[in-house]
């Protein structure tokens, strides 16, 4: 069910898309001259996480910051007590975080007269935490950490941080790094000496984690420890902050199956690790298929345990891997697991002559370290095709997985093939490595190639009256996570729609918007056939691209709301259906650390303020 999962999802392709699309002429926007200098800009906050039941004082660093009224936080349970500014522009801010708030990942942002700031993350989390103290860059100044806490750091060029843990001797521990997932740009690594300074071990990139690391040990004879933390390349910045979880508490690295059909309760087992038993929970999926689920955290017997995994929505019906062959059913989503290094689990498809029919996988989109090949065989053995990578298929709606910044295509393989007689197709699911376990699970679905779209949007970047004064663009390309209009003003917000197969016009529609801004419907035709993979078998993903015109009244009051851009179309046989349009937003404004691996987080919406009608955004230089 891969494919048509991400496209309920939306498109994740922007890059590569912007340089291979057909372009469709849109009307250009009316000029509104502006000048951003005075936005709020958040290029730093530490420590970048929360304690539930504390109170925890944070700093946010950046441009702009003295107008900040309040910060909007997502979710619940971390309420702002006070904010100051500094001497130096800094933003002091006490944050509460109530006992029910949930752990897990939440976006912040600044709010002002003169706009909402970019988008930051930071980490609701159940143990305690303090900050790293300088100068700490060699083992005898290394920072004293008990287990079951975490310090926090920022990392500057050539920077490298120790802390020192103890406990008994042979006594197991595990310290993980946060870096990646709270949008830094650091690509972290940990590394474990005794207290003479020898090595134990070294973690960096673990499987699951996004690009952070974690390690686990067991404390040498003398109970001392000492962590060493440095970027790979020994960068880092302003933004290049981590936080560095000690524990002793038991964790999971594996979920079975990954997901379930639309509206049903499933019992989602979560192993490996360092649990000695498996923990179970009954998850309720919801009602619309495509929707990826959020593990809250499991219960475990020494506390709340988070599970890095998502569970996806499907249609139905499932059915899970047997030990021999598994009959499966078109349409039908298969959940397995590689249970074993060099493993290979086998399912029979009865197919048509002339049919097309697409098998997806969903592995490492979901957290599973399975790197997934497919591979398909007629009735005699024969091998027919094989597909690693959904980057060899080239269908546009087959890109939907890919995230810009990442510089690749995700491992989860995608094959489109037409039988030639009918019969039964053979399907093999193995690792590309060979390597296997409880972490490799995967979701597998067999089902019709159907025509398809998928939508990006994203504000296009404005130019103050000083043309191309690169501080303005620079401001601009800080706000490409949110929109900031003026009474008065126009904004244009690019369109890019990619078709895989004939379907009928495509109306896109702007929804959510506060009152006082408004956006006519946009009706784009795509060619028709368009997207289909060329007879090379090389990459062909065209598109078109269009233009909503967002206006604001002369009277608009100042008002926050969202840009969301709903897409419906019809099929060739009368039947609608829509697509809401993503949007990536760059992590980080860029100020201090190099983004030599920009990250971004894909968004359904973004944030529009309607600001007062002389905000300070809008002074002259």
């Amino acid at each position: 069910m891969r494919l048509s999962i991400l496209k309920d999802r939306g498109l994740t392709f922007v890059g590569l898309l912007w340089l291979t699309e057909t372009i469709a002429q849109s009307p250009p926007a009316p000029a509104t001259p502006r000048v951003l200098l005075h936005e709020p800009v958040i290029t730093g906050l530490t420590p970048p996480g929360v304690t539930v039941g504390g109170t925890t004082k944070w700093t946010l660093s950046g441009r702009n910051l003295d107008g900040v009224e309040r910060l909007r936080i997502s979710g619940s349970g971390v309420d702002v007590l006070e904010h100051k500014l500094t001497a130096a522009g800094q933003l002091e801010v006490a944050v509460r975080t109530r006992v029910t708030a949930e752990p897990g990942i939440r976006e912040l942002r600044a709010d002002g007269p003169s706009g909402l700031s970019n988008l930051v993350l930071f980490r609701v989390d159940t143990l305690n935490q303090v900050e790293e103290s300088e100068p700490n860059d060699d083992p005898a100044h290394a920072d004293p950490l008990g287990l079951n806490m975490v310090a926090s750091g920022v990392l500057g060029d050539r920077d490298v941080d120790h802390v020192r843990i103890k406990g008994g001797a042979g006594d197991p521990f595990t310290v993980e790094v946060e870096a990646r997932r709270l949008g830094s740009p650091l690509a972290p690594v940990i590394t474990l000496l005794d207290g003479a300074g020898r090595s134990l071990a070294q973690g960096r990139d673990t499987p699951g984690l996004e690009g952070d690391c974690r390690v686990t040990s067991r404390f040498p004879t003398d109970g001392t420890v000492i962590v060493r933390v440095h970027d790979a390349l020994y960068q880092g910045g302003d933004a290049a902050c981590y936080r560095l979880r000690v524990f002793n508490a038991p964790f999971a690295t594996a979920l079975f199956p990954l997901g379930g059909p639309r509206g049903e309760t499933i019992d989602v087992m979560a192993s490996g690790g360092t649990l000695d038993v498996p923990l179970h929970q009954r998850i309720t999926l919801p009602d619309r298929p495509g929707t990826l689920v959020e593990l809250p955290p499991f219960d475990g017997l020494r506390g709340p345990l988070i599970v890095p995994h998502r569970l996806v929505v499907g249609t139905g019906p499932d059915v899970v891997e047997t030990q021999s062959v598994t009959r499966l059913p078109r349409g039908a989503t298969a959940n397995g697991c590689i249970e074993k290094p060099g493993e290979v689990d086998r399912y029979l498809v009865a197919v048509r002559q002339g049919e097309r029919l697409q098998v997806g996988i969903q592995a490492a989109s979901l957290g599973s370290w399975l790197d997934s090949v497919v591979t398909l065989r007629d009735d005699q053995g024969r091998q027919i095709a094989e597909n690693d990578d959904p980057m060899e298929v080239g269908a546009p709606t087959l890109l939907a997985a890919w995230s810009p910044g990442q510089g690749a295509f995700p491992t989860d393989s995608l094959l489109v093939q037409q039988a030639e007689t009918d019969g039964d197709w053979l399907i093999e699911v193995a690792d590309r490595y060979g390597n296997g376990g409880a972490e490799f699970a995967y979701r597998m679905t067999v089902e019709p190639v159907r025509p398809d779209f998928a939508v990006t949007f994203q504000p296009d970047l404005e130019r103050g009256e000083s043309g191309d004064d690169p501080r303005i663009l620079e401001a601009a390309k800080a706000q490409r996570s949110v929109l900031n209009l003026a009474p008065g003003s126009t904004r244009r917000v690019t369109l890019r729609i990619a078709v895989d197969g004939r379907i009928g016009p495509i109306v896109l529609r702007a929804t959510g918007l506060p009152s006082g801004v408004t956006a006519e419907p946009v009706t784009v035709r795509p060619e028709r056939g368009g997207g289909r993979p060329a007879a090379t078998g090389k990459l062909r993903a065209p598109s078109v691209t269009a233009a909503l015109i967002l206006r604001v009244a002369e009277d608009a009051e100042p008002a926050v709301g969202e840009l969301k851009v709903t897409a419906t179309s019809t099929l060739t046989d009368g039947s609608t259906f829509s697509r809401v349009a993503t949007v990536w937003t760059l992590l980080g404004s860029g100020d201090e650390t190099p983004l030599r691996r920009p990250l971004f987080r894909e968004l359904s919406a973004l944030p529009v303020k309607i600001l007062s009608p002389s905000p300070l955004g809008m002074r002259r230089p």
